[in-house]
């Protein structure tokens, strides 16, 4: 149960991060679809350079 717990805390920002660009996303479909693209792609690339200059850790 402990190892559960400490697995679930580890990836909690990553599950909030998500949770938070989710309705942005739609949101701006719902305006627009390639504005929609526009802003899905931009996300993406935010999050990809984040993750390249901070990889996750190995265990």
């Amino acid at each position: 149960m402990q190892n559960l717990i400490r697995i679930l805390l580890a990836f909690v920002e990553d599950f909030f991060i998500f949770l938070g660009l989710t309705p942005i996303v739609a949101a701006t479909f719902a305006l627009n679809t390639i504005a929609g693209v526009y802003g899905l792609g931009f996300i993406l690339l935010i999050i990809g350079v984040i993750m390249a200059r901070n990889p996750p850790k190995r265990r």
